[in-house]
């Protein structure tokens, strides 16, 4: 018996080999390379956005232009001198830390080494992602405006503070311990605080002190401070929600009027809440909104 093929397939093959044959048929392109020397086509990281290494030998620095820095590598201050690492004096700044860590070498209650400061009157900086430590203050911004602080831990001993910010400024991620205040909140307005947290403040951990207002502090926490988050004497529209405070003496502390405290946690505090003259929302302790002292 013969076999023939099915006329289907035998009509495909004729198909493609016409088409295999027939003039401009589709075909793999050139692979030999074009002719003079080999350039790169992408642009350099410093063509994308220019950025500036900062040095030990730079240090002590002002930074007088705008644009992006970054940390080339640790620096240190052996001799414990007093003096600011890094001095930000220019609006459209980006500080990047870039892991590293500043480290102020100081221990004397009488030293005042800062990590950085923002002049007042200058905007739109960035301060972000390393450690600063061993310092009398870690972040100075007061007087400054729009700024974005996250990504750092400071440890601020003896008689110091993490972070005093300016105007306008978002602080996130920013981890606190071993100082007299972690954020000190004075002449300031419009700040929001969240995913922060402060260890082991002798004063205060949270602190909105006179000039402070409009100010929102959200999802942090406060461990073994005096106290964990106060607002004393003239702070105005203060907003504290969803936050912890931790063997702390007093957990969440409250002097003048126009405050808000929402759905907050004192847990194993000597006091909870302290409320002397009263809030203009008074913390519940019931309900979705209420405040808890565990």
């Amino acid at each position: 018996m013969t076999c023939r093929r099915p006329v289907s397939v035998l009509c495909l093959s004729i198909v493609l080999g016409a088409f295999a044959l027939a003039p401009g048929a589709a075909r793999a392109g050139d692979l030999a390379p074009p002719a003079g020397p080999v350039s790169p086509t992408m642009k350099t990281l410093d063509e994308v956005e220019p950025r500036v290494p900062i040095h030990q030998a730079d240090i002590p620095l002002t930074i007088t232009q705008s644009g992006s820095y970054y940390l080339a590598e640790a620096l240190s201050n052996p001799a414990a001198q007093s003096f600011t690492f890094i001095t930000i004096d220019a609006d459209g700044v980006s500080l990047d830390l870039m892991g590293f860590a500043i480290d102020g070498e100081d221990m004397d209650a009488f030293q005042a080494t800062i990590g950085v400061a923002v002049v007042s009157g200058r905007r739109e900086v960035s301060i972000r992602n390393g450690t600063i430590r061993r310092v009398r203050g870690g972040v100075a911004a007061t007087g400054a405006t729009a700024l974005d602080i996250r990504d750092l831990r400071i440890d601020s001993p003896l008689f110091g503070w993490g972070v005093r910010p300016g105007n306008s400024t978002v602080i996130s991620n920013v981890h606190v311990t071993r100082s007299n205040w972690g954020f000190e909140l004075g002449v300031c307005s419009d700040v929001l605080l969240e995913h922060c947290s402060v260890s082991g403040a002798n004063v205060a951990g949270f602190y909105v002190d006179s000039g402070g207002s409009n100010v929102l502090i959200r999802h942090c926490r406060a461990t073994a401070c005096g106290t964990g988050f106060e607002n004393s004497f003239n702070g105005v529209n203060v907003t504290v929600i969803g936050c912890e405070a931790s063997a702390c003496a007093t957990g969440f502390r409250d002097v003048p009027l126009n405050s808000h405290w929402l759905k907050n946690v004192a847990s194993n505090c000597t006091t909870g809440f302290v409320f002397i003259v009263g809030v203009s929302a008074n913390p519940t302790t019931a309900g979705p909104w209420a405040n808890l002292d565990v």
